[in-house]
């Protein structure tokens, strides 16, 4: 058990290593004094001020109070002489604050010299918690190293670490870039708290950053893909290329949970570039198969059998059209014949391999003199379901005809799963 006599000499030798560093500035030269003096003005401020003023006195200390200020949450107590302060309510508050106003490259080059796996790791990762930013991620790691005779981080430093990088990243978003170093030099079992943090975080830096991860903590991949899968419905489609590359690298991994991982993540992010590789692993075993096939179902908006050379065909088919015919069709959308237009619009309805790319030409039909075009280049937006267009179909609402109106509001309900009534301005205030 830690006593307040084995913890404070515990803090004196982190104390002196510390002031070695305090002590090169001229500033830290002249306010340092011996531990027992600035224990007696911490001791004296925590008597004499009260809740409003203490941590700004206590902070007037400077930076060398940092370890005793520490030392003092720790033991939740100070003693000075026959003065004994107990370090709760108000005055643990003034000790927090005061060591939130210190907070620099001294406060965190003394969390460094922190022992590993001691009551202080508790109280370092509440103090990064409450005051650290993106350049404390990676150190907050780096506390939560296990000694060397332990193989994993304890349950309840893990969870503190998960909620104070919430709370961090809450605070400073930029610091979600700072995760793959902390998982990189933080022990493994920080990872799996790292990664659902970024998930929390949502939309497409977190995704960026869990794509980042792939392939470079080894062991990691089924998590992280996992992670990626759960943010699909979240992030716009389609993703950035890179992350749909490491995606479709870990789809050519071999290994059956990754496998798997990966086609669940390549459908949830909507990847159609991904469907070539789906095909290939609708003979995947252990459930592999069958959750490629639905992927595929989904994507493409085909309903064929779980047969392999069926889908190499109808793939074939719809590469060749894409290279042969696609853009001769676009082309005709602005200008053509009424009759000919409509014909062309019907069978781009079915194209959902290219969504992405035949969507914005689709919009041309928006833009025609006749009705019945308006209406049905909505309808095959809403069919090929890219949120590339949803500015154009929030422009429609304003066309002069009912039926009109219904159909890009019917299209805007099928993209982007939200109803926001027939105003255009309620749907501008959303995805201006």
């Amino acid at each position: 058990m830690t006593t307040p006599t084995t913890s404070r000499r515990r803090f004196q030798a982190v104390a002196a290593a510390t002031a070695l560093a305090l002590l090169a500035t001229p500033h830290a030269a002249a306010t340092r004094g011996p531990d027992e003096e600035i224990v007696a003005d911490i001791a004296t401020i925590l008597v004499e001020s009260g809740p409003d003023t203490a941590g700004a006195a206590l902070s007037q200390l400077g930076t060398s109070a940092v370890p005793e200020l520490f030392a003092a949450l720790v033991e939740q107590r100070i003693a000075s002489g026959d003065t004994v302060v107990r370090i709760d309510g108000f005055r643990k508050r003034a000790v927090t604050e005061a060591l939130g106003r210190l907070w620099g490259s001294e406060v965190r080059a003394f969390l460094r010299t922190l022992p590993r796996g001691g009551p202080e790791v508790r109280v370092a990762v509440r103090l990064v918690a409450e005051h650290g930013a993106r350049a404390e991620v990676a150190l907050l790691a780096r506390i939560l190293e296990p000694p060397d005779d332990e193989h994993h981080v304890p349950k309840e430093h893990r969870l503190a670490y998960e909620s104070a990088l919430d709370r961090i990243v809450e605070r400073d978003p930029d610091a979600l870039f700072e995760l793959p170093t902390a998982c990189r030099e933080g022990h493994a079992s920080l990872i799996a708290p790292a990664v659902r943090v970024a998930g929390k975080a949502g939309g497409p830096p977190a995704l960026r950053v869990l794509s980042d991860l792939l392939g470079r903590i080894p062991g990691a991949e089924a998590l992280i893909l996992g992670e990626m899968a759960r943010l699909g419905p979240s992030v716009p489609h389609p993703v950035d290329l890179d992350v749909a590359d490491e995606i479709r690298r870990q789809l050519d991994s071999g290994e059956p949970q990754i496998v798997i991982a990966a086609i669940l993540a390549a459908h949830g992010l909507g990847d159609t570039g991904s469907v070539d590789r789906l095909i290939g692993l609708l003979d995947t075993p252990y459930g592999g198969g069958a959750k490629a096939h639905a992927a595929l179902r989904d994507l493409t908006g085909k309903r064929f059998a779980a047969d392999r050379y069926s889908w190499l065909e109808w793939y074939r088919e719809e590469r060749e059209w894409w290279k042969t015919e696609a853009r001769s069709q676009l082309a005709r959308i602005p200008h053509g014949d009424p009759a000919e237009v409509s014909g062309i619009l019907q069978g781009l309805a079915g194209k959902r391999l290219y969504r992405h790319e035949l969507a914005p030409g689709v919009t041309a039909a928006l833009r025609r003199t006749e009705v019945d075009l308006v209406r049905l280049g909505c309808a095959v937006l809403s069919n090929l379901g890219s949120p590339l267009v949803v500015s154009d179909l929030i422009e429609v609402l304003e066309y002069p005809n009912p039926a009109v109106h219904e159909e890009a509001r019917r299209a805007l309900r099928s993209i982007t799963g939200k109803d926001l009534g027939p105003d255009p301005v309620a749907w501008q205030e959303l995805y201006r």
